[in-house]
């Protein structure tokens, strides 16, 4: 049975987004396509700031590869990718060197539709919600040790969307998990600390539930396993009443967000009795 040959890798490609793990993934994905064993450090030219001068970079992409089958160059630490910061682009695209292979990365990027017409476009944008936790899964089945959905639940709460942290924690957890056949949520429990967002948000949640006698216990061991500090549950407070109390009205939410700047005050003022400010709040809070 005929196979055709892999297509070849886009003349030109923007990685965009602030998600610098999807970039670098891109970046050595073509490295694979482009370079020859033996030629990477001959044939692949990285620039990790945008040229002032634009002179040597397209004089890189306009040298043929060495000995590889195309000469792979990236043009990297774009803030925002628009005609201004990156006028040679465009004629570039237009007519690129059909041996080498052009991948710019930027956070944004703002050019014409005439230019983006020419290229092909990856997203780095963070990833969210299913999208994150089915990467996680992925990553996790790749590694040799797929986790649970409840694990890769737990681990994004804890962690946060940011990949090369998630990727690293999951090769920890490979580890820890040994013999095991999975990853589970009880793994994660003893390897990855709650994090200060996940430990504030058991505690107002804990209140706002009309529990406040089981949030000031689990305040009180937070503040001294060192999870969580006084100036973090109080803008934690703020947030939680800003976007969670749809019961309140706005006279009320008003007073409520006043007594926590009071608080606050009296805290950077080294009020004696610290805890007792928070204890208060969060009373309020569940009543």
């Amino acid at each position: 049975m005929k196979t055709g040959k892999p297509p070849s890798p886009p003349a030109v490609l923007l990685c965009v987004g602030p998600e610098s793990w999807l970039k670098e993934q891109a970046v050595r994905r073509l490295q694979k396509e482009c370079l020859a064993p033996g030629f990477e450090e001959m044939d692949f030219v990285r620039f990790g700031e945008p040229p002032e001068d634009a002179t040597e970079l397209l004089a890189v992409l306009r040298t043929p590869p060495f000995g590889s089958p195309f000469r792979l160059v990236a043009a990297e630490g774009f803030l925002t990718l628009n005609e201004t910061s990156a006028p040679w682009l465009a004629p570039y695209a237009q007519n690129p060197n059909p041996k080498t292979r052009l991948v710019v990365c930027a956070q944004k990027a703002a050019l014409s539709a005439s230019v983006r017409e020419g290229v092909s476009w990856v997203s780095c944008e963070p990833l969210r919600g299913e999208a994150l936790r089915a990467w996680v899964m992925d990553q996790a089945k790749a590694l040799g040790k797929p986790i649970t959905p409840e694990g890769a639940a737990l681990l994004t709460a804890r962690l946060g969307g940011e990949l090369q942290t998630l990727r690293g924690a999951l090769e920890a957890l490979a580890l820890f998990a040994g013999g095991a056949q999975r990853i589970g949520e009880a793994d994660v429990e003893k390897l990855i600390l709650p994090s200060v967002r996940e430990t504030a948000f058991d505690i107002l949640d804990r209140a706002a539930s009309g529990k406040p006698g089981a949030a000031l216990e689990v305040l009180r061991m937070s503040l001294q396993e060192g999870k969580i500090t006084m100036e973090q549950m109080m803008g934690a407070l703020g947030w939680y009443y800003r976007n969670r109390a749809e019961r309140l009205s706005g006279a009320e939410l008003r007073k409520a967000l006043a007594e926590i700047l009071e608080a606050d005050r009296q805290l950077k003022l080294s009020h004696p009795a610290p805890e007792l400010l928070l204890d208060q709040l969060l009373i309020r809070l569940a009543s």
